[in-house]
């Protein structure tokens, strides 16, 4: 089957009704709720919710809590109609959200904290902040309180801001989380739907859809007629099968049928002494993309169950859904209640790392058991099936839907679109290497050639000699600026030309002894903005680099250097800045030396001329073709 390059109608709807919506569930809802099986483990969970909010991953006393974790919880307590308990798991990270705010600007959550709140991790990754922004999704949508509309709005923001130049969304915050897979893309697609159904911002619809389209352009493999791991990975997950069809409906609905080659297996669960029927996660991945179907991994298990729902095969959602009831669990930790571990058995551990266990009993099986029972779909706005989505109680009837039409993705390096922010996290990790001189970075608003925002390149020469043509030795300045690290300048003082326009702040710091009894013998002084991406860019399909770039007729010269992954380096021409006004330019990338479909950074440098003089420039739509 092939995929169709087609893209879901999504209609605008006004912003958010803050009215009172009610709380009653859908009948299957209800049905949980008063399901034995499932009450105990919703019981289970509410003895594993700590004073901070928090809910532990694994029962005992580690105290680990995974954000994706705390998420399903929300979900959970949803389904049973605990907003309480709901709302101390969103009031922990609001409160995070608040402090992050208050120190700057956010920067997303770690993958893990513990149970007495401290942070347990240093990734910000990119799923499991979708996953909480699909939480506060659904929460927003059944109680119609605003509370956390604020960190939602952020969380999407910064969704935005991970998403590379091919269209995809990075793995994270984080300079090790390089690769774009397939599970948080199908997260963000689906968060940033389900959010601007409460929005109606465009953006967000936009956003999602290129994600989308991403999954299926990228991540999708024709020959296998299934999906990747990500970006460049052959590799297979079970969640490849099953959360892209939660996301994504029935147009992928065939990669079910892999899953059921490749990892679909039975095996034997001590704790219950029965063999269970069920599917693996994935393998080592040395000899073979595929699991190894040495374990029944219990939460994948039920994620397949509520896909096969989703697309109406109930033969195989009920069996596979007895077949991991009957492995419910009572809790060694709380009596009477149950829940389920991670897999049947300890098998083969995934990526050479991590390996499912059969206890302790954890969070994740068992709320998508939870919601196997509850059919309940939380990629889907409402948790609904897609086979049986609802209208949603607002707008009016009386209000005419607006469609909204798909923009192509552009291949743009950068447009300034984004937030401030986006400068140091859409490809994070910007860096001024600055020899001699200040150099200065920030955003413009008021001079632009063609978008809303611009680029602003600050450049202030320092090349001071005595008489004797001698360098004289300079102080050293620690630089701080609002929207980036500190970094180090040397300047022979501070100069009266930085306004306060700049927001500036300079503190002297001592001077180390490499930096005094070093001497540089270049007559000339020179500065770089990089920007390095996360993970490599593909520019194999583009011949050009184009870019307009405003001047204020200095002697100085302007050039763009490009690294790729083999550290090969390219530096164009110099462009001298005579002139005044825009004027857009054109850089042939196929006369470099660099394999273009590994480019991992871009930069943009100023070198000084004579006589010495500074520059203002301003650099706008910097596209490819």
């Amino acid at each position: 089957m092939k995929i169709k390059k087609t893209f879901s109608t999504l209609i605008l709807l006004p912003i958010l009704c803050l009215i009172p919506i009610s709380t009653s569930f859908s009948k299957v809802e209800i049905e949980v709720k008063n399901d034995p099986k499932s009450v105990s483990v919703y019981e289970w969970f509410t003895k594993l919710q700590s004073p901070s909010g928090l809910v532990a991953t694994r029962e005992g006393k580690e105290g680990i809590c995974f954000v994706y974790d705390q998420a399903l919880a929300v979900y959970l307590f949803l389904l049973f109609d605990d907003i309480e308990r709901a709302e101390k798991v969103l009031n922990f990270f609001n409160t995070r959200y608040q402090e992050q705010i208050e120190k700057g600007h956010f920067i997303g959550f770690v993958d893990m904290y513990f149970s007495t709140g401290a942070s347990g991790a240093t990734y910000r990754a990119g799923g499991p902040n979708a996953w909480l922004l699909n939480a506060i999704n659904e929460y927003t949508y059944r109680t119609g309180k605003k509370t956390y509309l604020p960190l939602a709005t952020t969380l999407a923001d910064w969704l935005i801001e991970l998403q590379a130049i091919d269209g995809g969304m990075m793995g994270g915050h984080h300079p090790h989380l390089h690769f774009i897979s397939t599970e948080h893309n199908a997260d963000a697609y689906a968060a940033l739907k389900n959010f601007y159904f409460l929005t109606s911002k465009p953006i967000y619809a936009e956003k999602a859809e290129e994600f989308k389209n991403w999954l299926l352009e990228v991540a999708y493999i024709p020959s296998d007629k299934r999906f990747g791991n990500g970006k460049n990975d052959i590799n297979y997950a079970l969640d490849t099968s099953s959360w892209t069809v939660l996301a994504l409906g029935k147009e992928v609905e065939h990669v079910l049928d892999i899953a059921e080659t490749v990892a679909q297996c039975s095996q034997y669960y001590e704790f219950k002494n029965c063999n269970v029927e069920g599917f693996d996660f994935g393998g080592p991945y040395w000899d073979t993309p595929y699991p190894d179907k040495d374990a029944v991994w219990f939460e994948g298990t039920a994620q397949m169950i509520i896909a096969y729902q989703a697309v109406g095969n109930e033969e195989k959602a009920n069996h596979f859904l007895n077949e991991i009831e009957k492995c419910l669990t009572e809790s060694t930790y709380h009596p009477g209640t149950f829940g389920l571990p991670y897999a049947s058995n300890a098998g083969t551990p995934a990526y050479g790392g991590w390996q499912m266990t059969n206890n302790p009993l954890c969070a994740s099986s068992s709320a998508w058991y939870v919601f196997a029972k509850a059919r309940f779909n939380p990629f889907n706005f409402k948790g609904e099936l897609l086979h049986n989505f609802k209208e949603f109680p607002w707008p009016p009837k009386d209000i005419n839907p607006v469609e909204y039409v798909k923009k192509q993705f552009k291949p743009t390096v950068d447009d300034f679109e984004g937030t401030q922010a986006q400068i140091s996290t859409s490809y994070p990790l910007d860096q001024v290497e600055s020899q001699h001189c200040i150099f200065n970075h920030n955003i413009e608003f008021n001079q632009t050639a063609r978008g809303k925002k611009a680029l602003r390149l600050l450049f202030i020469p320092r090349n001071i000699t005595d008489a004797r043509g001698e360098f004289i030795s300079e102080e050293i300045y620690n630089f701080e600026k609002e929207d980036g690290p500190p970094v180090i300048l040397t300047t022979s003082s501070q100069p009266e030309s930085i306004t306060d326009d700049d927001e500036r702040v300079f503190k002297k710091v001592p001077q180390t002894e490499e930096i005094k009894t070093e001497k540089n013998k270049s007559k000339e002084s020179l500065a770089l903005f990089s920007r390095k991406f996360l993970t490599p860019q593909d520019w194999k399909d583009s011949n050009n680099l184009n870019f307009y770039l405003k001047h204020d007729n200095s002697t100085n010269f302007f050039f763009l250097r490009l690294k790729d992954a083999k550290g090969k380096t390219w530096v164009s021409e110099p462009i001298a800045l005579v002139g005044k006004g825009w004027k857009q330019h054109k850089l042939d990338i196929n006369k470099t030396n660099l394999s273009k479909n590994e480019i991992t950074e871009i930069g943009f440098g100023l070198r000084s001329g004579s006589p010495t003089m500074e520059s203002v420039i301003y650099l706008d739509e910097i596209t490819l073709n």
